[in-house]
């Protein structure tokens, strides 16, 4: 083959064709067609899809473009935001081929195809459950800044009582490590999940209220401070049964718990109920799950299966709980996280006197910081998003008011 150049003009080939979308247009439909899966099978995939587009201008839904759709690789390219598009400058650095072929995989796949290839696409809408960041941008008034929620005991004296409770055994977490040790065989403070006044609570309720149960659905470096404070207690003849509730235990960690703890690796709605039945006043329920309700959620199956079945005096702690404000930019803006499970609980503690709250840290951050700096001790710095109560009454005895029913005079 010679390099050099001629002036005799290339012939005319598919390729050039596809490339010309006003002589694809020209071609009827199902001349179209015969282009589109030619290119597919010389593995053309970005000129198929092309013509498949066009196709589907003109016969929206049309079998065939959709098949060949849905058979092109897709290339990452395809999803990256350019400049905006002409005519839309509401839609700020969208791509509008991006929209169309994120369209074209909704249309050809179904929504439920999408879910099996590890993904959730669906539309940004006023009736999405997903969080709108752009919307929550543009109106900080609409959620930011709350007030404390109303129709909610907070019972601010006894919080401040309980924080005190706990800052008489903080001193004996002053020689836990930063670090975490690479076999994961004990607890430190930097290991990105459990740590700060969150870590202080638990570890100094467990070692205050020595709990003869104590049952976590949520496991891992928590796991290991229980470990901590359980060996202290079980030194002073207190000791504690612990059942385990996690469906993607980490062995690096998991290995160096008890050997007779009991360990369930299952989601929590598949969990045994009697491990819940089993509790009694004074035994602990530690929650830190998905954060998400929805159908079938293990947040749902929480408060409306389990709370209910447990008896009173059971102490039930909810982990990621941001009240009285609404869920972190970081949690929202930075990992795109529509967490949802703090409105349930807020619904749920409105006009409810079978439970009282004992601690909610993020609350004392808020409120009365000086209070959690004190329970901290300078250990660990006094913020964490905790949430702590207490179940005090049976399930059918709320201590709501009565309702009040009208009654009809008789003539």
């Amino acid at each position: 083959m010679s390099n050099t150049m001629t002036s005799e003009p290339p012939p005319a080939t598919d390729v050039g064709i596809a490339q010309d979308q006003g002589l694809v247009i020209r071609l009827p439909v199902d001349a179209q067609k015969i282009l589109a899966q030619t290119h597919f099978e010389a593995q053309r995939h970005e000129q198929a899809r092309a013509v498949c587009r066009e196709i589907l201008k003109q016969r929206p839904g049309d079998a065939d473009a959709l098949r060949i759709l849905s058979q092109c690789r897709f290339d990452v390219g395809d999803f990256l935001i350019s400049g905006p598009p002409a005519g839309a400058p509401d839609r700020h650095g969208v791509n509008r081929d991006a929209v169309q072929t994120l369209e074209e995989l909704n249309h050809s796949l179904g929504f439920r195809g999408l879910q099996r290839l590890g993904f959730h696409v669906q539309r940004n809408d006023y009736y999405s459950p997903l969080n709108d960041c752009d919307f929550l941008e543009k109106h900080p008034g609409l959620w930011r800044d709350n007030p404390d929620p109303a129709e909610i005991d907070w019972r601010v004296e006894a919080q401040l009582k309980v924080a005190r409770e706990i800052s008489r055994f903080a001193a004996e977490l002053r020689g836990v490590p930063d670090l975490p040790p690479l076999d994961g065989s004990h607890f430190a403070w930097n290991n990105n999940f459990w740590n700060n006044a969150d870590a202080i609570a638990q570890y100094g309720l467990v070692r205050s209220r020595k709990p003869r149960r104590y049952v976590e659905v949520g496991c891992g470096w928590s796991s290991l401070l229980l470990k901590k404070a359980l060996d202290r207690n079980h030194d002073e003849g207190a000791p504690a049964e612990v059942t385990l509730v996690e469906p993607y235990p980490n062995p690096n960690l998991f290995q160096h718990l008890p050997a007779q703890w009991q360990v369930h690796r299952v989601m929590l709605q598949q969990a045994p109920l009697d491990i819940f039945d089993s509790l009694k006043a004074g035994d602990f329920l530690f929650y830190d799950g998905s954060h998400c309700a929805k159908a079938a959620s293990d947040v749902n199956w929480f408060f409306f299966r389990l709370l209910p079945r447990l008896q009173p005096g059971v102490i039930i702690h909810l982990h990621d709980i941001h009240l009285p404000e609404d869920y972190a930019d970081d949690v929202i803006f930075t990992r795109g996280q529509t967490w949802n499970e703090q409105y349930v609980l807020q619904a749920f503690l409105m006009h409810n006197a079978a439970y009282r709250i004992l601690l909610a840290n993020r609350y004392l951050f808020h409120r009365r910081k000086g209070a959690l700096e004190q329970m901290c001790q300078g250990v660990q710095p006094a913020v964490g998003c905790s949430f702590w109560m207490e179940k005090v009454r049976p399930a059918g005895q709320n201590g709501a008011l009565p309702t009040r029913r009208k009654t009809r005079k008789v003539r």
